[in-house]
């Protein structure tokens, strides 16, 4: 899922954080088609970065791996997620 950034908040206070790349993002998320499709964005262990506001994250997959992303379709979803997490 392309994007721009994401938000991320403490509860108590409000505080929030943008995490922008200057450049588009490309989130990991499993695409449900139905009567009502469904958009379900992976999440992981929030790095030090989001650490303070959040204990989890987007799976952010990199650039040069998007084509593996889309590539990996005969691969059990749970392998897919893992190569995504470990290429962070």
């Amino acid at each position: 899922m392309p994007c721009s950034g994401w938000y991320e908040w403490r509860d108590e206070g409000g505080a929030r954080s943008h995490h922008p790349e200057g450049r588009p993002l490309y989130m990991a998320g499993i695409w449900f088609e139905s009567e009502q499709p469904l958009l379900v964005t992976l999440t992981t262990k929030a790095n030090e970065v989001c650490t303070p506001y959040h204990h989890r994250m987007p799976v952010v997959i990199s650039k040069v791996h998007i084509s593996d992303w889309f590539r990996t379709g005969n691969l059990p979803i749970n392998k897919q997620i893992s190569l995504a997490i470990a290429r962070q």
